[in-house]
C-alpha cells in the first residue's frame, strides 16, 4: 500500500474526531472567516498531515497537545517543521492552552499571515 492513500484515510479518520482545541479553532476560521479558505487534517508532503493548512499563504497551522511537549515529540516537531519550511511552507504553532484560553490572540496572530 502506498504511503498516501494510508494517510488520506488517518486525516479523514482525524477530521471525525478532533481534539477539543481543534473543534474550537475549527470553528473560528472555518467557512473564509480569515480571508480565505482553510482547510483542517491535510496530507502534506507525502509523509505529514498539518491540523490545519492555509493554502493561499502556504501556511501549515499546527495545535500541539500535551504529548508534544516530551523530548522525543519536540525532536520530531522540530524535524518536522524544517523539512515544511525547506519545502516552502510557514508552519505555525499553538498550544492547546492557547487556543482554549485565549483564541482571540490565536487569531489575531493568524490575522498576521
Amino acid at each position: 500500500m502506498s504511503i498516501t492513500p494510508y494517510l488520506t484515510r488517518y486525516a479523514r479518520d482525524h477530521r471525525k474526531k478532533p481534539t477539543e482545541a481543534e473543534e474550537i479553532l475549527w470553528q473560528a476560521i472555518r467557512r473564509k472567516a480569515l480571508g480565505s479558505r482553510i482547510r483542517r487534517q491535510v496530507p502534506i508532503l507525502h509523509r505529514y498531515i498539518a491540523d490545519f493548512y492555509w493554502p493561499t499563504k502556504k501556511l501549515v497551522i499546527e495545535v500541539d497537545g500535551g504529548y508534544h511537549f516530551t523530548d522525543f515529540q519536540q525532536i520530531a516537531d522540530q524535524y518536522r517543521t524544517q523539512a515544511l519550511r525547506y519545502s516552502g511552507y510557514t508552519v505555525i504553532r499553538f498550544s492547546n492552552t492557547q487556543v482554549l484560553h485565549d483564541l482571540h490572540s490565536v487569531i489575531r496572530t493568524l490575522q498576521t499571515f
